[in-house]
């Protein structure tokens, strides 16, 4: 004999737990959540700024926001967040986490009043490298994520490499448009000069 829909609606039902890759996917997927944050970036072992904004997205590995003033790509900066405790990957009880990471996105944002700039971060954990307190102006590249802890692992960027191709968001060595005169001559093979020209570059 079936039992009625009586007895089938009264047995209890159990949930079953997330797995670990369905936890993991939760602490990876950025999610929006405009929390405060104090962002401090170190300049030199003596100069520094910060500022105040809010989060954009967040997850236990990286976050996004908006400043005022740009910020190099491969910079390592300090944040400050009122984080919440499943998203955290240490300092669980305290009420702010005070965690690294390396700037991989710095975007002008059109705006018709004052600059701003669309910026994101891969955490890099707890404390930065060590030597970084000596030479804050150091940029950084991303080599792997520890699949343990989760954070981005950095290593000195290869500031040699061409990034000619790049997109001026994407480099770490800043251009400036810088107006010189130039002379431009061409010569035979015999190193005579055959034709001369005036001309203006603009970018460094």
């Amino acid at each position: 004999m079936l039992p009625s829909n009586t007895e089938q609606s009264s047995s209890p039902v159990r949930a079953m737990p997330p797995s670990t890759a369905t936890k993991e996917n939760r602490r990876i997927q950025r999610i929006s959540l405009p929390l405060p944050v104090r962002v401090e970036v170190r300049i030199d072992s003596n100069v520094n700024w910060n500022e105040v904004t809010r989060l954009s997205d967040v997850s236990a590995f990286g976050c996004g926001f908006s400043l005022k003033r740009p910020v190099k790509r491969g910079r390592l900066i300090q944040l400050t967040i009122p984080m919440p405790r499943q998203l955290r990957s240490f300092d669980y009880s305290e009420p702010q986490y005070r965690i690294w990471g390396i700037v991989r996105r710095c975007i002008s944002v059109e705006r018709t009043t004052a600059p701003e700039y669309s910026v994101g971060v891969a955490f890099t954990g707890k404390a930065p490298p060590a030597g970084f307190l000596d030479h804050p102006s150091m940029l950084f590249d991303i080599s792997r994520r520890d699949e343990s802890e989760g954070f981005w692992h950095i290593a000195p960027a290869d500031l040699t490499a061409d990034e000619s191709d790049l997109p001026k968001e994407l480099r770490k060595q800043t251009r400036y448009f810088i107006p010189e005169q130039l002379l431009i001559e061409q010569v035979d093979s015999a190193g005579n000069v055959i034709s001369s020209g005036d001309d203006r570059h603009r970018e460094y």
